[in-house]
Formats: C-alpha cells, sequence, structure tokens
C-alpha cells in the first residue's frame, strides 16, 4: 500500500468515525485495509442514515453505500468504480433524473463539476415528490466524500411553519395593522405587508436584517415622520430610548396624515414586538370631539351633555351661570335619572314638591321619548329647556335664557289688551262699511 493510499483510507476512516459516532471500529478496520479492497465491505458504512459516495484524491469513485442506491437507484446503476467525476455527473444529467438539467445538460454537467471541485457547497432540489440535499465535503489530501439527505419531512416542516407564520401575520395584519419582530440584537427578522398600508414610502426600508435605528433614521431622512419636527435628532434619540423601554406603553405618531399607534413588547427571548395600529379614524374623532366641547363651551345657552347610557359627560359655562345651583349637584359618572332626582329632591322643581318620585318617573318617561321641551322661571328669569338625542345615542340638553322675550310677549300681550279694551269701549258709535252696502 503507498503512502498516498494509506493516508487516503485513514482520512476516511476519521470521517466515518466522526459521522457514524459508532463507527470507530469499523474506521479502525478501514484502516488496515488496502486498497484492493472495495470500500463497501466495511462493516458500518451502511449503517450511515445518509446517501455517501466516496472519491479519492484524483476525483475517482471509490464506493458508495446502500443508502446512496435507495436513494437514487438511477444513479447507482450507472456508477462504477474508478469512474471519473465528470463521467458521473454526465451520466446523471443525461439520465434525466436531474430536473434542473434537462435541456441543458451540458451546461449543468459543467457548472456540477466546478462547483464540486472549485466551491463544495450544499444544494437542495425535488424529484419525484421528495427534496434533497447533497453535500460535497472535502479533506486535506484532496479526497472528498458526498453526502446526499433525504431532507423532505425538515422541508414539510419548514413550509407548515411558514404557512402558519403567515396565517399569523395575515391574523396581525387585520387586528392592527403592521407588525415587526426584532431579535435580541434589534434586528428585523419578520415584518408583515400592514406596513404598506401606513406608507407605500417607507415599504423597502422593512428588509430582514436591518436595525430598528437604521428604519428609523432612513424614514426621518426622508421626511416620512412629520413629528420629528425641527429637531430630528434630538425626536430619534428620545424614540429610540422609548423603543428599549419596551413596556408596553404605546406611543401615537402622525405619519403623513396617518395618525399610528406603537405597541412595543419584549418577547421571551429578548426581542421586541412591534405592532402597528392606524388609529386616525379614533384621532380624528377625539379631535372633533374635542372642537365640539370648545364650541359647546362658548355657546350663548346653557349645555349639559350626557353619554348613550346616560352618564354625565359635561357641562359648559352658560349652564353654570343660568343653574348655578343645579350645577352643584353635578358630578362626574352621575346618570341622568339620578341627577332629575336630587333637582326634585332640592326643591329647584316646584311642580315636584310633594310628589317629587312621581315627578321622576313621569320625567324620565319624556326623557326617554326625547319630548323634553319646557319654559321655567327661576330667579326673576324665564328659561327654556329642550333635549336634543344625537346620533351617537348621546343626549344634548339646552338651556336658554328667554327672559327678554317673554317681557316682549308681556308687552305685546298688554298693548293687544289695551286696544282690545278701547275698542269695546267706543264700539257702540263705530260706523262700518262695507263693498256691497256702502253706509250701514
Amino acid at each position: 500500500m503507498s503512502a498516498k493510499t494509506s493516508r487516503f483510507w485513514l482520512n476516511w476512516s476519521v470521517v466515518l468515525a466522526f459521522l457514524g459516532g459508532g463507527l470507530a471500529v469499523a474506521g479502525m478496520a478501514f484502516v488496515n485495509m488496502g486498497a484492493s479492497f472495495g470500500f463497501s465491505q466495511v462493516n458500518g458504512l451502511d449503517d450511515i442514515p445518509e446517501g455517501i459516495i466516496l472519491w479519492d484524491p484524483e476525483d475517482r469513485v471509490v464506493t458508495f453505500n446502500k443508502v446512496y442506491k435507495k436513494l437514487f437507484p438511477s444513479g447507482a446503476d450507472l456508477m462504477y468504480a474508478g469512474q471519473t467525476f465528470e463521467e458521473y455527473a454526465q451520466g446523471r444529467a443525461e439520465s434525466g433524473e436531474v430536473p434542473e438539467a434537462i435541456g441543458r445538460e451540458s451546461d449543468w454537467e459543467a457548472e456540477r463539476v466546478r462547483s464540486h471541485r472549485e466551491d463544495p457547497q450544499e444544494n437542495e432540489y425535488f424529484r419525484d415528490d421528495r427534496w434533497f440535499l447533497i453535500r460535497d465535503s472535502r479533506l486535506p489530501d484532496g479526497s472528498m466524500i458526498t453526502f446526499f439527505s433525504d431532507i423532505t419531512k425538515r422541508k414539510q416542516a419548514e413550509e407548515e411553519l411558514k404557512t402558519a407564520q403567515a396565517r399569523m401575520v395575515d391574523a396581525f395584519d387585520s387586528i392592527f395593522g403592521g407588525v415587526d419582530l426584532y431579535d435580541a440584537e434589534d434586528r428585523l427578522v419578520l415584518s408583515s405587508t400592514g406596513n404598506r398600508h401606513f406608507d407605500p414610502e417607507m415599504d423597502d426600508l422593512f428588509v430582514l436584517g436591518s436595525s430598528f435605528e437604521s428604519i428609523l433614521r432612513q424614514a426621518v431622512e426622508r421626511g416620512l415622520l412629520p413629528v420629528a419636527g425641527d429637531r430630528p435628532e434630538a425626536w430619534i434619540q428620545n424614540r429610540f430610548a422609548q423603543h428599549r423601554d419596551r413596556k408596553g406603553v404605546p406611543q401615537v405618531v402622525n405619519a403623513k396624515g396617518r395618525w399610528v399607534q406603537i405597541d412595543e413588547f419584549e418577547t421571551h427571548d429578548g426581542g421586541t414586538l412591534v405592532i402597528r395600529t392606524d388609529v386616525t379614524e379614533k384621532k380624528q374623532a377625539e379631535e372633533s370631539h374635542i372642537r365640539f366641547i370648545q364650541t359647546l363651551d362658548v355657546a350663548p345657552e346653557g349645555i349639559i351633555l350626557w353619554d348613550a347610557d346616560d352618564h354625565f359627560v359635561m357641562t359648559n359655562g352658560g349652564y353654570q351661570e343660568l343653574m348655578p345651583s343645579t350645577s352643584d349637584l353635578l358630578r362626574p359618572e352621575m346618570t341622568y335619572e339620578e341627577f332629575s332626582r336630587e333637582r326634585a329632591m332640592s326643591g329647584e322643581v316646584p311642580m315636584a314638591k310633594g310628589r317629587e318620585e312621581a315627578w321622576v318617573s313621569e320625567h324620565m318617561k319624556n326623557h326617554e321619548k326625547q319630548s323634553i321641551e319646557a319654559e321655567m322661571l327661576r330667579n326673576g328669569r324665564w328659561l327654556h329647556l329642550r333635549e336634543n338625542k344625537l346620533a351617537d345615542g348621546s343626549t344634548l340638553c339646552f338651556l336658554s335664557d328667554i327672559t327678554e322675550r317673554k317681557r316682549e310677549e308681556e308687552a305685546l300681550e298688554t298693548t293687544q289688551t289695551r286696544l282690545m279694551d278701547a275698542i269695546n269701549s267706543i264700539s257702540g258709535s263705530l260706523i262700518f262699511t262695507t263693498r256691497k252696502t256702502g253706509w250701514s
């Protein structure tokens, strides 16, 4: 046995002992065998769960195991001891067993030989409803071993995982709008398509592997986050600090006309889950509500607002001025019925005196029918009360000071009474005429 051949067999005995775990005995036996013995005679090689082809330093076939023959029976039938790798690749290409080689056999053969010799690597391919992984591994003396693994179950598990992940992301998108997941080093590992909804110009920023800070800075540099204002660096540092804090406190930012709520949570492995929710409509409703309240507060009429569940919301300055005594009765979360009862019990409602509960019952029925409109005299002032039901079920009570109008009505009535008295006092001497009879 030559020194080169001995080194070759020794290298492979070490490889097999390492791969097989329990093949150390086979490896020792292998050292003692000469090149004239077939490699397949070594006990233990066929127990390795992967298909194996052994190549000598001149890239010629030494042998292969039974697992390879089981995985690729047609390829095994084409192989023989001493066959070169070029002949092996040519035979596989021409056999039609490699889908990607069909129609370009020569090119595929050249690519496979180059990869085998110059850049050993892993390749996956799909054939007959099964997935296979091919790995070339070269040893220091130039010999090589090629592993063939059936990875169908692994690929199926990966596809199932991808499907489950896609469903999870779709579910998050439908509920929240956008989801990002960063690892413990703050690099993006998952990003849902919901981010396109908020701003399509930001979509290309969410590249897997990008850091949170780089995505944030690029968005600010592009002017996609107006909330950064004229002090972008200070805003970035503040936002980054909030991101690192990850206490689940939502941040609401204005992103080019849309309001986005951002909730961040720490994962068990130190990563960060970022959930984006479009709250534009909610924010606009809040702003409209604020404007509505501000308008009510400066209105000349007295106003009380009750929510759809008949709980007190607010009152304006006009009401407090017109009805100071009942204003003191109002308190947060007070119900309309509680307020009505306290008004009756306080003596503020003359017609309720002595029959307070009966009045409250009648008043609540009218309130439910939305038919309350009344005039009342308080402290020498005439007030007009009416209730309006709003679209959301809340109730707006208006209280207007109609004292001047009442005075004008009284003055008009007085004038009319005096005029009628005057007419009646002289009615006996009045002469009337008509078109038909003339004087009568």
